[in-house]
């Protein structure tokens, strides 16, 4: 009896330890999953808030057409109301009178509103004055537009040195100041030429990121009330420029800024939201031109930039030189192809992938079996199956079935074919993108770099597909070229 005892409690303590080890695998493989889920739904949720966002500023410039297109109609149903019900002589006499009484009162008032600002802004420079700073009459203007306090507003200054910059040593200083950047404004004039940036950055031995966060820094610093901290929070919150300021959403921002300010090691004063949406309304005219905007301004910025790109690239663009260059390098581009390439900054040197059609396999997914198969259909390089299957439903589905694959998985091989073409684009750049949801070249023109370097960082590192992802900068001139093949 006692024999019996021990061999159940020896067979109870067997199934214990059995128990307990199963119950441990399955408790650390759930935790896994769980994390692997959680890591899914904050990308997904990162992507579905962008998504929704760009939305709202869609809806909400369609709600200002449709305004507009109301207020017009109204009008007009009134005029043909007013021609339908056409009163006496007399009557007509006297009420064209009263109109034009009150256009006359409409027209005083508007004259003593635009008065009113033009001498705010007046007052205000002289304020300003008085303070030792500078600022053109149209930023004063615009400024008290928008309510700025001449008086007590801090870093109303549009230019600073640049030692103000956060992360700019005193030899990357010195060094910008012999090519002729002396300061913060003249630093955000690059603003727009990612080429003469890209070769400032060679010049000083520096990333390129790390000049294009400069320049980023630089044009934010030219808001009323921003302070190099302020700029610096920004850009870490994914704001790389005045027209992607202009584009956030107020909210976005500012809830943005505080998630990162509150894990950052050294926290900075958070500006309030009505500074952020004070910031974006400013930012709005400023990138459309309206307010800086004088011919005289622009063509300053123009040659400035010209006279600085001189410096760094002395040699002119030379049509018949790049093309043997490319001919000594086995490749072939159309002159046109050329002209825009070196317009906006192909280093033809330097770029590799510089081909705008390859074979079919160099589309990621594309092995020999169906490349031998799409050749049979005709389909030999990346432009034939770009030319002949983007946008054509009834095509993928009937190729896609006799090569007995998903047609979603040829619509993406159609994908990359597209984006491919762009020069400095290989085949896991473009598989890369289309990944993170860019389908074609003319969703990559209307797309924000800044944005797309981030949703592209964050997937290669949770799935690697490339082994470097590639700058902002290069993003920028793919999406500037790409937009311009649109």
């Amino acid at each position: 009896m006692s024999y019996l005892l021990a061999q159940i409690l020896v067979c109870l303590l067997i199934a214990g330890l059995i128990g307990a080890v199963i119950g441990w695998l399955l408790r650390g493989g759930c935790s896994r999953k769980l994390r692997d889920c959680e890591d899914e739904w904050k990308m997904k949720m990162g992507s579905l808030e962008s998504e929704w966002n760009s939305k709202l500023n869609r809806q909400g410039h369609d709600h200002d057409d449709t305004e507009k297109e109301m207020q017009a109609a109204t009008l007009k149903r009134h005029a043909e109301h007013v021609e339908k019900e056409k009163p006496s002589y007399s009557y007509e006499e006297e009420l064209k009178e009263k109109l034009n009484r009150a256009q006359n009162v409409t027209n005083t008032e508007t004259t003593s509103t635009k008065s009113a600002l033009l001498g705010a802004g007046a007052a205000g420079i002289a304020t300003l004055a008085t303070r030792g700073i500078s600022l053109s009459d149209e930023k004063a203007n615009l400024y008290a537009e928008h309510g700025v306090d001449f008086e007590k507003d801090a870093n109303l200054e549009d230019d600073y040195e640049l030692h103000t910059l956060e992360g700019i040593s005193h030899e990357d200083t010195q060094k910008l100041k012999t090519m002729g950047i002396t300061s913060t404004k003249k630093l955000a004039q690059l603003s727009n030429d990612t080429h003469t940036s890209e070769k400032l950055a060679k010049t000083l031995n520096v990333d390129n990121d790390k000049v294009a966060s400069w320049i980023g820094k630089s044009c934010l610093l030219t808001l009323p009330g921003v302070d190099a901290k302020t700029a610096e929070l920004m850009q870490n919150s994914g704001i790389a420029s005045l027209e992607h300021l202009a584009s956030t959403p107020p909210e976005t921002l500012h809830r943005k800024m505080e998630v990162f300010n509150k894990e950052a090691l050294i926290p900075v004063t958070l500006p309030d939201i009505k500074s952020v949406s004070l910031w974006s309304k400013i930012a709005r005219p400023l990138t459309s031109g309206s307010a800086l905007g004088t011919a005289a301004a622009a063509a300053a910025t123009t040659s400035y930039a010209q006279e600085l790109k001189a410096k760094l690239n002395p040699n002119s663009f030379d049509l018949n030189g790049i093309k043997q260059l490319l001919i000594s390098k086995g490749i072939s581009l159309s002159d046109d192809k050329i002209k825009l390439y070196a317009e906006n900054g192909v280093d033809f040197e330097q770029t590799n992938n510089l081909e705008d059609n390859y074979y079919v396999e160099s589309i990621e997914g594309i092995g020999p079996k169906y490349a031998q198969a799409l050749r049979e259909m005709g389909i030999k390089t990346t432009q034939d199956l770009v030319k002949k299957l983007h946008k054509n439903h009834d095509a993928i589905d009937q190729i896609a079935k006799t090569l007995k694959i998903e047609p979603g998985a040829l619509s993406s091989w159609i994908s990359m074919a597209d984006l491919i073409q762009l020069p400095g684009v290989d085949g896991q750049a473009a598989e890369l993108m289309q990944t993170v949801g860019i389908s074609s070249t003319t969703e990559l023109g209307i797309t924000n770099a800044n944005s797309l370097h981030g949703e592209m960082l964050a997937f290669n590192k949770k799935s690697p597909i490339v082994p470097e992802v590639p700058t902002i900068a290069s993003l920028t001139l793919w999406s500037k070229i790409a937009k311009l093949l649109g």
